[in-house]
This record gives structure tokens, sequence and C-alpha cells, in this order.
């Protein structure tokens, strides 16, 4: 009989977790990509969400990733499965208004929101038109410096609510003068 691995359980359960707030009308879903790279023979799940009763311009993204050492290992039993599991890297991006001090503001409530526990990195950019003022965006990105597996399951519900509400934190700083 076929065992699911370890990304698989995760993906099953992190995509529960999201459709559940789907349904509830909390999050609109706007992509969703499963992939497979023949080339690595790694793994990803990406999802992209806006907030129901927030502008659609402002999105979250969840990444949960599995290389191929790991599912290899696993799959051949060859790792202990402590060292086997999965990456995940969450993601916030929009308009960014005030280029000067929004991505400090930003990344202070984010740190104080999440107690420090994720890295938080962050990237402005703007696409350029001669003939138009600068429209800049943001995309910060936390990511874990640890594999995540099935021990890790339980914390998938505070993730996804710590998510929407850093979500809406940074339309709030970004919408308001």
């Amino acid at each position: 009989m076929f065992d699911p691995t370890i990304y698989e359980n995760l993906k099953v359960v992190l995509e529960g977790q999201i459709y559940e707030r789907d349904f509830n009308n909390e999050i609109i879903i706007v992509d969703r990509q499963d992939n497979i790279d023949l080339a690595s023979m790694s793994r990803q799940y990406v999802i992209t969400f806006s907030i129901k009763s927030g502008s659609k311009n402002y999105q979250a993204k969840v990444k949960l990733k599995a290389d191929s050492k790991d599912l290899y290992g696993e799959i051949l039993e060859k790792e202990t499965i402590s060292n086997c599991g999965c990456h995940l890297m969450l993601s916030l991006n929009g308009p960014l208004t005030n280029i000067s001090s929004n991505p400090q503001i930003i990344k202070q409530m984010l740190e104080n929101k999440w107690n420090k526990r994720p890295i938080i990195t962050q990237e402005i950019y703007y696409t350029w038109n001669p003939n138009e003022a600068h429209q800049y965006f943001f995309k910060t990105i936390l990511s874990f410096d640890r594999k995540i597996n099935e021990d890790h399951i339980d914390d998938f519900d505070q993730i996804m609510n710590l998510l929407i509400e850093s979500l809406l934190l940074v339309e709030k700083i970004n919408t308001n003068p």
C-alpha cells in the first residue's frame, strides 16, 4: 500500500485550512499552483488569496515545497524521518503608498505580530513608465529557518490566522494616510 509523504499530508491540511476560510467568506482564492519539477523531482504547492472585505490589490501567498532529497529520503527510507520535511514560505504583496516609511513600519509590526519567529525580508519594485508617476509595490516574505513535518500540523490554524491578520495590517498601513 502507498503511504503519503510528509509533503502530501501537509498539503492536504494546509489546503483544507485555506479552502475552509474561502468557504466561510473570509478570503478569496485568486491563484493556485500544484507543481512537480521533473528536472529536480521537487514538488511545490502555492496558493494566493486576498481578503474578502479588502482590496484585491493586496494578496497573501502560501508556498509549501519539498525538495527531491526530502522526498527520496522519505520514500526510500534512507534518511531518518526527523531529517525529512518541507519548507513553508509566506508572502504579502501589494501597492506601497509611502516608500520612505511604510516598509519599516510593516516590518516592525509584522515582527511584533509573529513574535520575531519568521525571517522577514522585503522587496520594493515598480513598473517604469516615462509618462506616469511611479507606482511602487512591495513584497514581504516570511520564511522559517527550519523544515516542517506532520508534527507542525496543529500550527497551521494559527499560521493562517496570523497571515490573514498580517494581510489586513499591511493593507491598513498602505491605505490609511
